[in-house]
């Protein structure tokens, strides 16, 4: 009964993940723009912020970011994330041509 319980908090909790004996399952990620013009932020598609942003608690997997700015092209960035992992991306701007 003991070593269930054990394994239950190693599996269950944040224990197991303090003592290394298993990954975070959330990840941060840093969000800057070049150039650097306070861009809207969504994570799937969920507005999230203004760049420059940090996101933290991000579920692993699959994520998509992507950035709008007023006078700028949108951009989007697919990544996979892994728990534990701290992503930056740097995403340049392509001005609109009038």
């Amino acid at each position: 009964m003991l070593i269930l319980a054990v394994a239950g908090l190693v599996t269950k909790t944040p224990v197991g993940v303090k003592l290394g004996l298993r990954k975070p399952s959330v990840a941060s990620i840093e969000v800057r723009t070049v150039p650097a013009v306070g861009a809207a932020v969504t994570l799937d598609g969920i507005y999230r912020g203004r760049a420059p942003l940090r996101l933290e608690g991000v579920h692993s997997g699959q994520r998509v970011i992507a950035v709008e700015a007023e006078g700028y092209r949108g951009a989007a960035r697919q990544l996979s994330l892994t728990g534990g992992q701290r992503a930056q991306l740097l995403i340049p701007l392509e001005p609109v041509q009038r």
